[in-house]
């Protein structure tokens, strides 16, 4: 009678990846499909026209929209409620909600007037928020709400019930996360890259006048405050679920904003704040819209992990001696 291998308890399990290589491959991976990407929307010359606004073609349209991120974000916290990992990091995900969900309210507070235009007024509630030179709908807050809680419902999920993997607690020599690696040069990687994308509208694209102002909000709030602290956090974020969550943010992006909102016109972007590169395939949509979603993802996995291990450090009272291995 031959064993029942289910019942084999000494099997050899794969070794993990190290997670410097792990990141090595979600760099890979990301090289091997943009640059394919970006050329295949090259190839279109003509502008795909926008649907006029008149005849209201999407009833209600961007409202109904938001299930792409209230369903599955439900659908991910029912299947996790009951997780332990997810228990244990409750608090976290509630901290790095409330960090991001504020930010992004200030973001439209502060900037959706300039940085966007609302024609299809149709596609939404009709509730409008007044906001620094002018109103926008609700819907705008909204969006952030959502998508900041469905990008780390999906981050958490595939790291928690579909690839899990051990969580490492960091070097024991380390006593804060300042001490740990913050780096204030992330401050002069961000004004370099503004200063970069200023040159870059200005010479090479020769976009519509104006500076580039939404690109530099988001290297602002989603670049510079993260990579501070990317040399605590890299090497405890997982980078396979990183790179899932990703791939499912740009399958809801290119249905939402490349298919639905930008040729039914539910937003628009002003070029005098964008950097110039927009795709015709896409009703003229500004590569900015394609960076929010890798910036945001960005910004959501890097605090909440830094807010996981803040937390983590605190309850193992850091404060107390620590013996160097």
């Amino acid at each position: 009678m031959h064993p029942d291998p289910s019942a084999r308890t000494d099997r050899p399990q794969p070794p993990p990846i190290p997670q410097p290589l792990a990141m090595r491959y979600v760099l890979w991976a990301i090289a091997a499909i943009v640059p394919a990407a970006v050329a295949t929307l090259s190839t279109a010359t003509t502008e795909r026209p926008r649907v006029p606004v008149a005849s209201n073609p999407t009833p209600h349209g961007y409202t109904v929209s938001l299930l792409l991120f209230l369903v599955p974000s439900a659908m991910m916290l029912a299947s996790l409620r009951s997780d332990a990992g997810f228990r244990e990091r409750t608090r976290a995900w509630a901290l790095t909600l409330a960090v991001l969900v504020p930010q992004g309210f200030l973001l439209d507070l502060l900037g959706a007037s300039s940085f966007f235009t609302f024609d299809n007024l149709a596609a939404t509630m009709g509730v409008m928020v007044p906001v620094v030179g002018g109103r926008v709908p609700i819907e705008e807050f909204l969006f952030y709400a959502l998508g900041f809680v469905a990008i780390l419902m999906g981050y958490l999920w595939f790291a928690e019930v579909w690839m899990p993997q051990p969580r490492l607690l960091g070097p024991p020599r380390h006593r804060s996360l300042v001490s740990m690696g913050f780096s204030p040069w992330s401050l002069v990687w961000g004004l370099a890259l503004i200063v970069g994308g200023w040159a870059f509208k200005r010479f090479v694209t020769h976009g519509a006048a104006g500076f580039p102002c939404y690109f530099a909000t988001l290297v602002l709030v989603a670049f510079v405050p993260t990579v501070a602290f990317l040399r605590v956090v890299m090497w405890r974020i997982h980078w396979r679920s990183f790179l899932v969550t990703g791939t499912m943010l740009v399958s809801v992006s290119m249905l939402w904003e490349g298919t639905m909102a930008s040729p039914y016109q539910w937003w628009n972007y002003n070029p005098h704040h964008m950097l110039g590169v927009t795709f015709n395939a896409w009703s003229a949509l500004p590569v900015e819209a394609v960076l929010v979603w890798f910036a945001v993802l960005w910004a959501t996995v890097v605090w909440f992990e830094v807010i996981t291990l803040y937390l983590e450090r605190r309850e193992a009272r850091t404060d107390d001696p620590v013996i160097e291995p």
